[in-house]
């Protein structure tokens, strides 16, 4: 029989010796909260957003919405912008993944709508522009990628200007006024696509 090793803590206290699979089971429960909490601080935001401009709120009215402490805040995100970044690359990359593992176009196409309409209403208070920004940047790395290297300020306009088009699309597509079949939407927005 093999012996427990335990280890004395300041406190007089004992544990057991960590183990890999407990490495393991505290990484995922770490990262469940920090799930958890990344939720609850994107909750908060829109709801405040939905009685003030974004530029009153403060990250103190978020922490305290959201029940979490400042310094928790402060340990996931930047600023506000970031709560807004850090759920646009949550759901990326859950798309990603799915795209990864062989989903079809009309599945992706279905998450986006179940799981990203959230984006019209962060467009709607105000946020274009941080949505905006994030996108051209993961356009910029996509190209980038594909050994597509955009150097100039005329080409840098050009893509942002394209991008700003397919995000528009979108917007219109999520919008329930607006809304077509996923199949029709890809078939759109193949004929609309572009090559330098």
């Amino acid at each position: 029989m093999r012996n427990k090793i335990e280890i004395q803590f300041k406190d007089g206290g004992t544990r057991p010796k960590s183990t890999k699979w407990g490495d393991l089971l505290h990484n995922k429960r770490v990262k469940l909260e920090k799930s958890g909490t990344q939720e609850w601080v994107f909750q908060s935001l829109m709801l405040l957003l939905e009685k003030e401009n974004f530029d009153k709120i403060t990250i103190t009215k978020i922490c305290d919405k959201a029940g979490i402490n400042r310094s928790t805040f402060y340990r996931n995100y930047e600023n506000k912008e970031d709560i807004v970044i850090k759920q646009l690359e949550t759901d990326l990359g859950c798309i990603t993944q799915m795209i990864e593992n062989g989903s079809s176009e009309n599945e992706v196409y279905h998450y986006v709508f179940t799981n990203c309409t959230y984006v019209l209403e962060v467009m709607e208070l105000g946020l274009y522009n941080v949505v905006l920004k994030y996108l051209t940047r993961v356009q910029f790395r996509i190209l980038n990628m594909d050994g597509i290297y955009i150097n100039s300020p005329k080409d840098r306009l050009i893509t942002t200007y394209h991008l700003a088009g397919i995000i528009n699309m979108f917007l219109n597509w999520l919008h329930p006024e607006n809304h077509i079949p996923a199949e029709q939407f890809i078939e759109v927005l193949k004929k609309t696509s572009w090559t330098y």
